[in-house]
């Protein structure tokens, strides 16, 4: 019952506020200002707010790493965080939800932003997979013929055709060109991967300007990759057969039955007459 209190209290305030406003927004009408509503910014204002209860460096990491998604702020995650609860509970006690189930739903809501970022950041480093080996590639052969690290950032961004991949080495070739600082443009792209390949491949091209034998370890990583790719591709192979026989053997069960079934029945009613 305080549930159902406390919310229709606040749509009553948000009402007052919405008529209180009206004014202004007939005076920026007539001024020909923007008086239109905009989401994602109110949610970005309350996620301000409450920003100071949450770890601002592990969320901004967190997007970092998930390629900051639909171009999602700091502010407006943590907004979402906050205003999915509230309007689920809204929508439970307008369907007259159990209490308990209630909470449940609320408390879920709240860590669902989180949980639909680990799934992008889990499918962004499929497509990492898929390409990196190529951008390997690339790196070992500008070694070994003396490019630029500039060019040869540059030439990777634009072999490649994930678009997530592809960002990430924009985003690198233009720190590189912005700053000629080519250990924290390494790192800053090391740390937005989150791989442990792509930490492989930035300790490589880093031993250029420490060890000297960039080369040999771009050529160890090139062989590694090209490994890991044939281990895959075979076990998608036996994957492919193993489907193959289940759905062989679930034919042949098939068949077994419909051929049988005819002599189950006359089974079962010789079985029926003789003990009835």
């Amino acid at each position: 019952m305080f549930i159902k209190i406390a919310f229709f209290a606040v749509l009553f305030f948000l009402l007052l506020g919405h008529i209180f406003l009206s004014h202004d927004k007939k005076l920026k009408r007539a001024l020909g200002q923007e008086t239109s509503v905009d989401i994602r910014k109110g949610v970005g204002r309350l996620g301000e707010k409450f920003l100071r209860y949450f770890n601002r460096r592990e969320v901004e990491k967190n997007l970092k790493q998930a390629g900051n998604p639909w171009g999602i702020t700091i502010d407006s995650f943590v907004g979402l965080k906050i205003v999915l609860p509230f309007v689920m509970a809204g929508i439970q006690l307008y369907l007259r939800s159990n209490l308990y189930y209630l909470l449940i739903v609320s408390f879920f809501c709240f860590f669902l932003p989180d949980v639909i970022l680990v799934m992008v950041k889990n499918e962004r480093k499929k497509y990492f997979d898929k390409e990196l080996p190529d951008v390997v590639d690339i790196f070992e052969s500008a070694a070994e013929s003396g490019m630029d690290v500039g060019t040869a950032f540059y030439l990777a961004a634009e072999y490649v055709n994930g678009k997530e991949l592809k960002k990430e080495l924009s985003l690198l070739a233009a720190r590189y060109a912005v700053t000629k600082d080519k250990e924290a443009a390494l790192l800053d792209f090391k740390d937005n991967a989150d791989m442990y390949d792509v930490d492989l491949l930035v300790l490589a091209l880093l031993q250029d300007t420490r060890t000297g034998k960039a080369r040999e370890m771009l050529q160890s990583l090139a062989h590694s990759q090209s490994n890991k790719m044939l281990a895959v591709i075979e076990r998608e192979g036996k994957a492919v057969e193993y489907r193959v026989l289940l759905a062989c053997s679930f034919m042949a069960v098939t068949i077994a039955i419909l051929v049988f079934y005819p002599y189950f029945s006359i089974l079962d009613t010789g079985l029926h007459n003789i003990f009835n």
